[in-house]
């Protein structure tokens, strides 16, 4: 005796048919690709232990992994506020260095070339001067510090400002 077709009634139910499933979901108006990962899921990816038993498992573990995601934004916008405070403080603490603590706009800006020469080369001697060193880090800081002397020299050498 041949066997049934697929579209016979077997026991009270049609028997699954992946190629019936693939027509009736393209019919609906789903996309080729959309009814091949939707049969896939529902007749060739495992038992069903490892699928969601329904959309509304579904659903409610993507809004899970949604909530999550905004808890996550949350966090990292209260980081960034943090951050953001942190850099501008730091930028206050350079002005004042930078300005000696004054704070009119007027007085930020240096009333000539020489002036503003002069700040730089005593902020990078501060830096770079050998004494102010470790032991181990005295003949690499002399020879930067040798560098930026010369670097100096050259600058007001070439602008004119030697006194």
């Amino acid at each position: 005796m041949d066997a049934p077709p697929r579209s016979q009634q077997i026991g009270g139910t049609r028997e699954p048919d992946p190629q019936r499933h693939y027509a009736h979901l393209r019919e609906k108006g789903f996309t080729a690709t959309e009814a091949r990962r939707l049969v896939r899921m529902r007749f060739f990816s495992g038992p069903p232990a490892n699928r969601p038993s329904s959309l509304h498992d579904e659903l409610a573990r993507v809004r899970g992994e949604l909530a999550a995601a905004r808890v996550k934004i949350e966090g990292l916008e209260r980081d960034l506020a943090e951050a953001n405070g942190f850099i501008e403080a730091l930028e206050c603490e350079l002005r004042a260095a930078t300005f000696g603590g004054r704070s009119t706009d007027q007085e930020k800006r240096p009333a000539d070339l020489r002036i503003l020469l002069l700040r730089a080369r005593t902020a990078c001697r501060r830096t770079l001067h050998p004494d102010s060193k470790p032991e181990w880090q005295k003949v690499r800081s002399t020879r930067a510090f040798q560098d930026c002397e010369s670097a100096f020299d050259r600058i007001i050498g070439l602008v004119g400002l030697r006194s």
